[in-house]
């Protein structure tokens, strides 16, 4: 865990939840209120800082198993389902090839 990163996330909170409580108070809520919101507001942020980070992982995962079920597909006995392994590795080798991996 990158503990300055952590730091400096806590760090930016501890200075932007205040700010964010009294905007929420010049907008007419009350204190009680404007914590819950910003409180709602940063998880809601957290959540989709998750489900980007998650969706960015597995980027390199969905495609190297596209390229795989590509090379399935087009690998010499795919039409009969009876696939060598050395003629899917080839398919495999020419598709890395192309790729520039």
């Amino acid at each position: 865990m990158n503990y300055v990163a952590l730091l400096a996330v806590l760090a930016a909170t501890s200075f932007v939840l205040p700010l964010l409580v009294q905007g929420c108070e010049l907008l007419g809520l009350q204190r009680g209120t404007s914590v819950a919101a910003s409180l709602v507001l940063a998880a809601g942020w957290l959540a989709l800082w998750a489900v980007r980070a998650l969706r960015l992982a597995a980027g390199p995962r969905i495609r190297a198993e596209r390229r795989v079920s590509k090379a399935r597909r087009t690998a010499p006995g795919a039409a009969t389902g009876v696939v060598d392994g050395a003629a899917l590795r080839l398919v495999e080798a020419e598709e890395e090839s192309r790729a520039g991996v």
